[in-house]
């Protein structure tokens, strides 16, 4: 919570020092496509999620503003991975659930369609992994795997209507691996819809 707490901090106050007009804030909420993708996997398949969460836009330029977001979102996804001299396969269920913090650029082309781009910080709420080893039906839980936080980059597109409802899709890849004491280059990819109104 305190790395929630530092880092919401210093995004709020490096989008207010940048601002010069004023400050338009919104919710939102959506749907969004996981995967967890890894050279170690056999197979991996994709799951669903929700996600919900406040937006602040900071005008900057004429096109150019900062937004910055509190968001929550889950991921939920399933892999399989195969043993060397094992006539069988571990089948793991994934349920991941976040905090982010995004801060954008977002450029305007019009005065309703926007692209946006930047970072996002992700810290891990709960984690629940479930694996079925298919040669002998043993089914088991395990924690601790992934890390507690974790940086991805977002790269989206939003649509604005006249009324302040905005819909929008974002791509999110994290950055560096998201297991702990691995580096078979796990990452935690996924594709999120939302729609929302600003205020």
């Amino acid at each position: 919570m305190k790395k929630i707490l530092i880092t919401l901090l210093f995004c709020v106050t490096a989008l207010s020092v940048t601002a010069q007009k004023k400050v338009s804030w919104g919710v939102k909420a959506g749907m969004n496509i996981g995967e967890l993708k890894s050279s170690s996997f056999k197979y991996s398949y994709t799951g669903n999620g929700i996600n919900v969460g406040v937006q602040a836009e900071f005008p900057s330029e004429k096109k150019i503003s900062f937004q910055g977001e509190l968001n929550y979102y889950t991921h939920n996804s399933r892999t399989k991975i195969g043993f060397y001299g094992v006539d069988g396969l571990y089948n793991t269920e994934y349920k991941l659930s976040y905090v982010q913090l995004p801060v954008f650029i977002k450029y305007t082309f019009s005065n309703r369609l926007s692209f946006e781009i930047g970072p996002a910080f992700n810290f891990l709420l709960n984690e629940e992994m479930i694996i079925y080893r298919s040669y002998d039906d043993l089914k088991s839980k395990s924690n601790g795997k992934i890390k507690d936080f974790q940086v991805s980059g977002i790269l989206g597109s939003m649509y604005t209507f006249k009324n302040g409802i905005f819909g929008g899709i974002r791509y999110n890849h994290s950055i560096g691996d998201i297991f702990n004491h691995n580096d078979s280059g796990q990452k935690l990819v996924s594709t999120h819809f939302f729609v929302g109104m600003s205020f």
